[in-house]
């Protein structure tokens, strides 16, 4: 029986003789090779992945605008472009406490002496008033008027609250009181010195203070 021209699996693979080119038929591949690479053609993918890509740019750092600010007798101290545009905004002087002020008509204290944007302070208040409110002012140059007003609260009512206790020996007064308003610090406060100022219906004023 005639044996196929094909080839027997069992005989292993054909051996493909090798192929030659000349120096002529080299030159021309190459240059159609690098043709269809410039042109974006079917080869260009081949060739393009083994490219070394450019590395991104770090992003800068973005540092606060600091500057030198010149202070009399030739000193010179750093300041911030946002703190002079904020003193320059205008102020008023309703910040100040003004009438005679009865002891212990209106007092109070706060949960913490400083805070940051996300607390929240609590006030605590004994007044006599029938209500209060509270008005935060940052203190600052505003135009010479030194504060400026960044908050006011609803109106609360009266709560008076227990008498301080004084301890013998270290004579440390305590006061224990309730909560009567809680302020959230936000973004809307700039960093600063404030005097929270309460104020009674009757004209009863009181600071407390807040960094």
């Amino acid at each position: 029986m005639p044996r196929s021209a094909g080839p027997n699996p069992s005989e292993g693979p054909t051996a493909v003789p090798p192929r030659t080119i000349g120096r002529r038929g080299f030159l021309q591949g190459a240059v159609l090779g690098l043709g269809a690479i410039a042109l974006g053609g079917p080869e260009a993918g081949a060739a393009t992945h083994h490219r070394l890509h450019a590395r991104p740019k770090r992003a800068e750092r973005v540092l606060p605008e600091v500057f030198q600010r010149s202070l009399p007798g030739g000193l010179s101290a750093p300041s911030a472009r946002w703190l002079v545009h904020e003193n320059a905004l205008p102020g008023t002087t309703d910040w100040v406490v003004t009438g005679i002020q009865t002891p212990h008509s209106l007092e109070g204290y706060a949960s913490q002496v400083s805070a940051v944007a996300g607390d929240d302070v609590v006030l605590f208040v004994n007044t006599t008033a029938q209500a209060f409110h509270v008005e935060a002012y940052r203190m600052g140059y505003y135009q010479g008027l030194a504060g400026r007003l960044i908050f006011q609260s609803d109106t609360v009512g009266r709560q008076q609250q227990l008498f301080p206790s004084l301890s013998p020996g270290t004579n440390m007064v305590s006061a224990n009181w309730e909560p009567s308003i809680t302020l959230s610090i936000d973004q809307t406060w700039p960093p600063g010195n404030y005097l929270l100022k309460l104020v009674g219906t009757a004209g009863e004023q009181q600071y407390i203070p807040l960094t």
